[in-house]
């Protein structure tokens, strides 16, 4: 169902490539899938907007949060 997700996304991004912003936005699953989205191409996007994202804990968490850190830092200097 993510990868299903993720074609529908890339679909949707791929009609507004021409254009001077791009801003992600998710909520809930959507959330998860603008996380994974951000950490597989940072910089396609010029702002991500997480809202109350549905993100599991798991024992990995100190990798994702490295990763949203890096995500975050690329967007905020």
């Amino acid at each position: 169902m993510l990868q299903q997700a993720e074609a529908f996304v890339d679909h949707i991004a791929s009609q507004f490539e021409n254009k001077p912003k791009k801003v992600l936005v998710g909520h809930s699953f959507g959330g998860a899938i603008a996380f994974k989205m951000t950490l597989r191409q940072p910089k396609k996007y010029d702002h991500v907007v997480f809202l109350v994202p549905a993100l599991r804990e798991v024992k990995q968490s100190q990798f994702y949060m490295k990763k949203l850190g890096k995500v975050i830092g690329y967007f905020l200097p």
